[in-house]
């Protein structure tokens, strides 16, 4: 009788029932088998791929250390470089000679007078502006009894040097 049950006999409409129940229950657990071997061979794959891979990837770690430590080694060899290299330039270079200095102190006077010069002009013109006496067009230049200043301040310098 249970072998009826399977082949489509006529019983009552509970067995019926019971048949297509069976049915779908047994075809729900053929699927679930199917993707369960899917599963474990997918899975027995992975490993695989994973023991496989291991000795790539500690091989990889073990040269990023190594090129880690070269980097290192490099740097500090550069900065050893660059310390040497300026110590060695500031080694060669050689003191001023006595020829040269007499043109660098003639060089610098006149920059200094003009320095003097400019300075004096500004504050000149410091002093009009506080006084009010800014008027007219050659103001700084000029001071209260209208001579130029800057002829005044040559004149000066020129005395000074001889």
């Amino acid at each position: 009788m249970g072998a009826d049950l399977f082949t489509g006999a006529k019983h009552p409409p509970q067995y019926a029932q019971s048949a297509e129940l069976l049915d779908a229950l047994n075809s729900r657990l053929l699927l679930l088998s199917n993707q369960f071997e899917s599963f474990m061979t997918l899975t027995t794959s992975l490993r695989a791929q994973h023991d496989a891979a291991q000795p790539t990837i500690l091989n990889l770690q073990t040269k990023v250390v190594e090129l880690e430590d070269k980097v290192k080694t490099s740097q500090s060899g550069l900065e050893e470089v660059r310390s040497a290299s300026i110590s060695a330039a500031t080694a060669v270079v050689p003191p001023p000679s006595d020829a040269q200095t007499p043109a660098k102190s003639d060089t610098e006077k006149a920059t200094l007078e003009q320095l003097m010069t400019d300075w004096k002009r500004n504050v000149d013109g410091a002093a009009c502006t506080k006084s009010g006496l800014r008027s007219g067009p050659g103001w700084p230049r000029r001071g209260m009894g209208g001579e130029d200043k800057t002829s005044r301040l040559e004149a000066r310098h020129a005395k000074r040097r001889e």
